[in-house]
């Protein structure tokens, strides 16, 4: 199996070193050319490097432009969003095709993702 590419965007340098010690090893994972936070940047740059996930550092806590013109133009790229103040993080995951049973299992996981434990 090949390993997942992993496109970093803007991430601040300290974080990079975090991310990609904490990888360290993994063949699952190989980090490639970090891109500016143009969209159209972004958008060459999965194309170049055939990322299959974007990770972006991001000022603002809220979807940045650039994961919109990846979700117009790649759908079947994944995107995680990582907010400067560690709060309001996104993730996106291309479902594909739905049958009625993914549907319920991919609510289902996204409603449990935001619960904390009692």
């Amino acid at each position: 199996m090949e390993p997942t590419r992993v496109l970093l965007v803007d991430i601040p340098r300290l974080l990079e070193s975090i991310i990609t010690e904490a990888f360290a090893g993994d063949p699952a994972f190989t980090f490639v050319a970090e891109a500016a936070g143009e969209p159209a940047e972004v958008a060459a740059a999965v194309d170049r490097e055939g990322a299959g996930l974007v990770v972006l550092w991001s000022a603002r806590p809220e979807l940045p432009a650039v994961f919109r013109r990846l979700l117009e133009d790649r759908p079947l790229t994944r995107m995680l969003a990582l907010a400067a103040d560690g709060r309001e993080n996104f993730l996106y995951v291309p479902l594909g095709q739905l049958s009625p049973g993914r549907l319920v299992e991919a609510l289902r996981c996204a409603a449990s993702l935001g619960r904390q434990p009692a």
